[in-house]
């Protein structure tokens, strides 16, 4: 039992790099529309880059 409360206690403690996908599903969009984002591609509207450049601020996504 102890061992499962220290198990839990780290595992809520570790934080993982988010992703592609996890900045996707935060915005709305697809992994290909942040994809393009990030790659500053032209054909992304306005709102959609507003929307993705804040849930890559709101997670702390660092593309690899």
């Amino acid at each position: 039992m102890v061992f499962m409360e220290i198990r839990s206690s780290l595992l809520s403690e570790v934080r993982l790099m988010p992703t592609i996908s996890d900045v996707a599903k935060r915005a709305g969009v697809s992994p290909a529309t942040v994809s393009r984002v990030i790659q500053g591609a032209k054909n992304v509207r306005p709102g959609t880059r507003d929307k993705v450049q804040r849930a890559i601020d709101e997670l702390g996504y660092v593309p690899s």
